[in-house]
């Protein structure tokens, strides 16, 4: 029989033995059977990542227990017997959703095991990459933007060129000017994200030096040659 309440249940075990001659004796034995611990948690059912969570550990009649996970390359856990452990995974680019299981033994001091299992998805996250043609120029000046981010597919992206315009688009070209005097430091965001919302953002920055304006001033409007 199972036993699940917390306590020990005593039972007792009588055989009968018969021979052929129809005589009969008997024996009873005792038996104290323990109760087996009932192994229970929740977690975190998906995230993108990075990501950090403390199980919520509901075992019953248990006094210590093991964790793991698998796969488990990629991912750590703050101590693999502790009540209610974290799990913290990194960041992980493709194009498919990875599945996890979380697996708890917990264990009576008698020594009585029960298993529980949960399962956990990590969404893809998008790494956003992009390079300029130049970061450092005279304007005014054509600055070519080449999109490298990771997947190739699947992406939507929102720009941020740091001149008060923005766009939607993958690869792009814009003008940059600087008609004053001082150089002008252009921050040029980069957002990606994909159908699971996990986002990622790259920054760069591109110095335009001020236009060149050429002057003239003449001392005399005519003159003679030689002059």
């Amino acid at each position: 029989p199972d036993n699940k309440t917390g306590s020990y249940k005593n039972y007792s075990i009588r055989q009968i033995a018969k021979s052929n001659f129809g005589c009969f004796d008997s024996t009873t034995s005792p038996i104290v059977l323990p109760s087996r611990p009932i192994a229970s948690f929740s977690n975190d059912t998906a995230s993108c990542g990075p990501d950090t969570f403390v199980v919520n550990n509901n075992s019953q009649f248990a006094s210590s227990y093991n964790w793991s996970i698998s796969p488990a390359s990629g991912v750590s856990i703050s101590s693999t017997t502790a009540t209610n452990p974290t799990f913290t995974f990194g960041i992980y680019v493709d194009s498919v959703i990875k599945t996890y299981n979380i697996k708890n033994i917990a264990t009576t001091s008698s020594g009585c095991k029960d298993t529980a299992i949960h399962s956990y998805q990590l969404y893809p996250t998008p790494a956003a990459a992009f390079g300029l043609s130049r970061t450092d120029t005279c304007g005014p000046v054509n600055i070519y933007i080449t999109n490298s981010s990771s997947p190739y597919n699947g992406l939507n992206y929102n720009w941020n060129f740091g001149n008060g315009i923005s766009a939607n688009c993958r690869d792009t070209n814009l003008m940059y000017y600087n008609s004053g005097v001082n150089d002008s430091i252009y921050n040029i965001f980069l957002t990606a994200n994909n159908i699971y919302n996990c986002i990622d953002t790259q920054v760069h920055y591109l110095t335009v030096r001020p236009d060149a304006q050429a002057y003239l001033t003449a001392t005399d409007s005519v003159t003679c040659a030689p002059d």
